[in-house]
């Protein structure tokens, strides 16, 4: 079996351009072999270049069989015809028709992307055979595509250089781990930031060790310039001096001044964990928790000088179980918002998709959290403070008191519109069960009465 692995982005490779074949020997015959069984092994995938698999050199394999890739009801919406095992080496386009037309590509280099690129309708190739003869190829329509597409890595063109606007000066801002998973995917696309706004580092413990936010560590692991203003609105001349061409912006912590999100040529956009308008605001994952909801999202948009209230770029709807907390719909969210966000701003550079405005009339509001929001008020119905406990596990936690010390309810569960307290923390220990607690607690523990 191939052990090919494809490279993606902003591998270099993949914006190299490729060595003319000179050896038609065993070693070019292995590795397009391994390529065409990569295409079988990856379900969707039409054509592969070399470059893609770290091999600089001039050869293509394209095949797509219907029969053979796709499910009876895929087959029935799916209406080119198929492509032929085609193995080029040294492909050369030598006439290209004047008709062209636009059509969606994706590309295995370019996760999560798919862009609408304009293509020549008909391609005249000449190429070599794995023999080294000479071969000539008149392809239409989608089977002239797919071979565009391929030649065009041989010559270290991806589908995200066709952009009408090409971005070189993004500049993104965030904090926490949410936004760290939007950062770790920008840096493996082609919109890679240059330039890393975060919070100021923080003191934490007895010892005021100081900790680093999760996008200031990365920015670091990848030597991108990092900024750490107490305030952004006191940088506001340093960020226009920089002539930005996007920023964008993933849970900062502080309010961007209009002034700051119109110095950039695109603007600024934002990733929010909720599908706005609903659940604007700080707090939209422990809130979506908390309203008993089964679903929520991610959208992406354009900022302006209001809170969560600028038109939408795009949205995407995840649904969640009764048993999810928040910080697991929080890394659910990040992962789905940082894919979305690539996308998005593909769509956008190249003017593929256009803002819309929200429906204001339908936006709800969330609040900041306090560490005092976690007390349980055990009077409550237990649907509702078995919610409590997983909109608020990490932080600030549901908690009680017993015996004047708090007590963090960490998981707990319904079972016959009865809550059961799974794990616990009290304070100055380690979490447990709270059979365990229970068992080496010699004190009577109030709330049980209210709860079984």
């Amino acid at each position: 079996m191939s052990q090919l692995e494809i490279l993606t982005e902003p591998n270099p490779i993949l914006h190299e351009k490729c060595k003319k074949v000179k050896h038609f020997d065993d070693k070019l015959k292995k590795l397009a072999h391994d390529m065409t069984e990569k295409i079988f092994n990856e379900r969707g995938t039409i054509g592969l270049a070399a470059p893609q698999v770290g091999e600089l050199i001039q050869m293509i394999v394209v095949e797509f069989d219907p029969k053979k890739y796709l499910s009876e009801e895929e087959q029935e919406n799916y209406h080119e015809k198929a492509i032929p095992l085609t193995i080029l080496v040294n492909p050369k386009i030598t006439w290209r028709s004047k008709e062209k037309e636009f059509a969606d590509e994706g590309c295995m280099s370019l996760p999560d992307i798919e862009l609408s690129i304009e293509r020549h309708k008909e391609i005249h190739v000449i190429a070599e055979n794995l023999d080294g003869q000479k071969i000539k190829i008149r392809a239409k329509d989608y089977f002239a595509r797919v071979l565009q597409h391929e030649i065009d890595h041989l010559n270290g063109i991806l589908i995200t250089d066709h952009s009408k606007s090409k971005l070189s000066r993004i500049v993104f801002i965030g904090t926490p781990d949410f936004a760290a998973a939007s950062l770790n995917r920008l840096i493996r696309s082609p919109f890679h930031p240059y330039l890393i706004i975060t919070e100021p580092d923080r003191h934490q413990g007895r010892g005021q060790k100081i900790i680093f936010s999760p996008v200031k560590s990365i920015a670091e692991a990848h030597n991108i310039d990092i900024w750490q203003p107490d305030k952004i609105k006191n940088i506001k001349s340093e960020i226009e001096d920089l002539k930005p061409d996007l920023i964008v912006v993933a849970a900062y912590g502080q309010i961007i001044p209009k002034a700051i999100i119109d110095c950039a040529k695109l603007g600024a956009i934002n990733v929010h964990p909720s599908l706005l308008p609903k659940y604007r605001g700080a707090s939209p994952i422990q809130s979506v928790i908390l309203s008993g909801e089964k679903k929520t999202g991610v959208t992406i948009m354009k900022m302006d000088e209001k809170m969560d209230h600028g038109p939408l770029l795009s949205q995407i709807e995840f649904k969640f179980d009764d048993k999810i907390s928040a910080n697991s719909l929080e890394q659910n969210l990040a992962n789905i918002g940082a894919n979305l966000l690539v996308r998005t701003i593909a769509l956008y550079v190249s003017s593929q998709i256009k803002p819309f405005t929200q429906n204001h009339k339908k936006a709800t509001y969330t609040k900041l959290i306090q560490k005092s929001d976690g007390k349980i008020d055990w009077n409550n119905a237990p649907e509702k403070i078995e919610r409590k406990i997983r909109a608020y596990y990490p932080w600030p936690g549901a908690y009680t008191t017993i015996n004047g010390k708090i007590l963090k309810i960490c998981q707990a569960h319904m079972n016959n519109d009865k809550i059961i307290i799974d794990r616990v923390q009290l304070e100055g220990k380690k979490e447990m069960s709270f059979d365990e607690f229970a068992r080496g607690y010699h004190k009577p523990i109030d709330f049980l009465t209210k709860i079984k």
